[in-house]
């Protein structure tokens, strides 16, 4: 038997499904409408300060059989529905407010975006909700990357073959402190990537080498000639995701992908693009490393330094960008 309060909501959930449209068919010149829609990520509250004042703001992005939509919540609404709100479920929606969505920040397939307003309700799905699917991905090959300009947002699958430890740097710009992780990632394309997280996904990745990730909204970013990818707030990650396409690429990586010789499309300063085997030295040694004639081994290696040459460690060079030359001391008559 269910009681009055029970009741009330079991009512309210009957008499929004029965009037529930499609994402596709909101538009800002209605605003009597709900969505039945699952919430596919949710971002972290973010703080702002500036001279018209201070304020806080959370989105997420919301997923039905039609479509995807980003939805926004300012201030007290922040406060009112982040706690309530949980990636993976099911929810009714009404009464939020539409406008054309910002494309500098927000990068779903979708021409409008949702902010809530004091009018805003939100209640959880109690009933069976299959035909709402869970995320949408539109894969792109690794390789494809190196084509794509600076800040384009892809979607990429891959095995994972590292990943770094936690580290903590200082935003130059605010002084603020954050917390990255740097995870590489490789695909049949034969290409591999580094794939920077931050904040809350890079302190809870806890994916094993030669899982599979799936990463959706991931920005490119562009360092010494060399391409990566950076997650955003909006980013979301699934882990050995079931998909046909995870289960084709874990084929390939098992069969004889893990073997395979890959190009890396990140560069970090003064490493180049690095893709090697790990070694101990006496390991490199005894494999005779280096020693066939006109071919280079690579190879990488954990050690501690045991001495720093200070001989000649420095010397003059020619002040014009990209020229490494040594300036002579000799003068010219």
């Amino acid at each position: 038997m269910l009681d009055g309060s029970t009741a009330k909501n079991t009512s309210r959930s009957q008499d929004f499904s029965e009037s529930t449209i499609p994402i596709t068919a909101l538009s800002p010149y209605q605003n009597r409408w709900v969505i039945k829609v699952r919430v596919t990520s949710k971002s972290d509250i973010r703080t702002w300060s500036n001279s018209r004042g201070e304020g806080k703001l959370f989105s997420m992005d919301l997923i039905d059989e039609s479509g995807e939509i980003r939805c926004t919540a300012f201030r007290d609404m922040c406060d009112k529905f982040y706690d309530m709100i949980k990636p993976g479920e099911v929810y009714y929606i009404s009464r939020c407010a539409l406008k054309a969505a910002n494309k500098q920040f927000n990068t779903l397939k979708n021409d409008y975006e949702m902010t809530m307003t004091n009018d805003t309700e939100i209640r959880l799905c109690q009933e069976k909700n299959d035909d709402i699917p869970t995320l949408q991905f539109d894969f792109s090959p690794i390789s494809q990357i190196e084509n794509k300009e600076k800040n384009d947002i892809i979607d990429v699958l891959g095995v994972v073959t590292s990943s770094g430890d936690l580290q903590h740097i200082v935003q130059r710009t605010t002084g603020r402190e954050l917390i990255k992780r740097d995870v590489n990632i490789v695909d049949d394309s034969g290409m591999m990537v580094s794939v920077t997280l931050w904040g809350k996904q890079a302190e809870e990745f806890d994916c094993p080498e030669s899982a599979i990730l799936a990463i959706k909204g991931g920005r490119i970013g562009e360092f010494n000639g060399g391409k990566s990818l950076s997650l955003l707030s909006s980013s979301v990650l699934e882990k050995n995701p079931d998909l046909p396409e995870a289960h084709r690429l874990r084929g390939w990586y098992t069969t004889h992908g893990h073997a395979e010789n890959t190009r890396s499309l990140s560069k970090t300063s003064g490493s180049g693009s690095f893709n090697a085997p790990l070694y101990t030295f006496e390991e490199a040694t005894e494999a005779r490393l280096g020693e066939q004639l006109n071919t280079t081994d690579s190879f990488a290696v954990v050690a501690s330094i045991n001495m720093i040459r200070v001989e000649n460690s420095i010397y003059k060079a020619c002040p014009v960008e990209g020229c490494k030359k040594k300036v002579s001391n000799r003068k010219y008559e």
